[in-house]
């Protein structure tokens, strides 16, 4: 009986020792006769077919050669690529499968696992001798299943050959190198694990003390009057609870179960095909949808309560800010403060798509 039958998957413990460390290769992992029905083809191929598909999905045609990676607009398109001996990188195959597909739940038994949330089940289908990317890293970590065919992968220094069931896990920048080998195409789905690190961590600790004034107080000045002993003064304060509240394993436990929840909840929406809207057009705050704010470097992620979550760059922040500030219909250029209103409608749309903006002329609409 299939493993993605009867709900029982292989044990990773044996991945806990070199996560984040070393890359690690489990040859059959997975036995071929047990992965039979694991992907559809004739599913794929169906969906494919649906323009929204392409458009939700991002399917990307690569060449490693040539330096092209072109987003397919028809089917047609994706065979004539295929031909031509481009790779087929197809994402984010879990926000369209069943999720009772097996490569869906394997992804979710991974997430499980390692606690880190799942970013996207990426589908490779790379002709025979061909590679899709140059030697790089990636800044998640990584675990690929091979499905069908073989591909040669050069991890650092160190070489090998998957084939069908075997599993591979490659850390967050490690450098990688794969090639297609023998006379069959490969087939591999990637499972993109979007790791929390000690700075996120960090950054979400101090997102939750915004209202601690030991924190959130003005430095003393800094010029041509600068007097340490007031700023050692004030730091030595703030500091030394800061410690106190970060030397507190359960705490710190406690906070990153919290951030791998909410950064687990749901896939970020992408954006990257909405229009926004007219100059003119009015927006009102609703207030009545409840929504989290947690600070990842250069982004900010809004998570709302529907499960729902979108990222804005950190240099919008300001207009963020007063966004949120609003209590009565306003317009890009009321909230514009460092960016163009272009930018800043942008930024309106994405939130009134996530439903924590509405459209002021359609709030008598129901």
């Amino acid at each position: 009986m299939s493993s993605a039958r009867n709900g029982s998957f292989p044990s990773l413990e044996r991945f806990f020792a070199v996560w984040g460390r070393r890359p690690l290769v489990v040859p059959r992992l997975i036995s071929p006769r047990r992965m039979r029905g694991w992907l559809n083809l004739d599913e794929l191929s169906r969906r494919i077919s649906d323009t929204d598909f392409l458009m939700a999905n991002t399917v990307v045609m690569r060449n490693k050669d040539i330096s092209l990676n072109l987003q397919a607009s028809h089917r047609q398109e994706i065979s004539e690529r295929l031909a031509e001996s481009f790779s087929i990188q197809i994402r984010n195959l879990e926000r369209v499968l069943p999720d009772g597909a097996p490569l869906v739940r394997f992804g979710r038994h991974l997430e499980k696992t390692f606690g880190h949330p799942l970013d996207s089940v990426t589908l490779f289908i790379t002709p025979a001798l061909e590679q899709a990317l140059p030697n790089h890293s990636d800044a998640t970590e990584v675990f690929v299943l091979q499905i069908s065919g073989r591909k040669h992968w050069t991890i650092g220094s160190e070489s090998q050959t998957l084939s069908p069931g075997d599993f591979a896990y490659v850390p967050a920048g490690t450098t990688h190198e794969v090639k297609a080998e023998g006379d069959r195409p490969s087939v591999s789905a990637s499972f993109i694990i979007k790791p929390i690190r000690y700075i996120d961590l960090l950054a979400q600790w101090v997102s939750e003390r915004r209202s601690d004034k030991r924190l959130t107080r003005t430095l003393p000045p800094i010029g041509n009057g600068f007097d340490e002993r007031l700023l050692e003064r004030d730091m030595s304060s703030a500091v030394e609870s800061s410690v106190r509240e970060l030397s507190d394993m359960k705490r710190m436990c406690d906070l990153a179960k919290r951030l791998a929840h909410a950064k687990g909840q749901a896939p970020p929406v992408d954006f990257g095909l909405i229009e926004p809207d007219k100059a003119s057009t009015e927006y009102l705050l609703d207030r009545s949808v409840s929504f989290s704010r947690y600070d990842e470097g250069d982004t900010i992620r809004i998570m709302l309560s529907g499960g729902v979550d979108l990222s804005v760059p950190f240099y919008l922040e300001p207009e963020l800010e007063r966004i949120l500030e609003q209590k009565r219909p306003f317009t890009a250029s009321d909230v514009a403060v460092n960016v163009t209103a272009e930018d800043c409608r942008k930024l309106l749309r994405k939130l009134n798509v996530v439903g924590l903006l509405r459209r002021a002329s359609n709030l008598d609409e129901g």
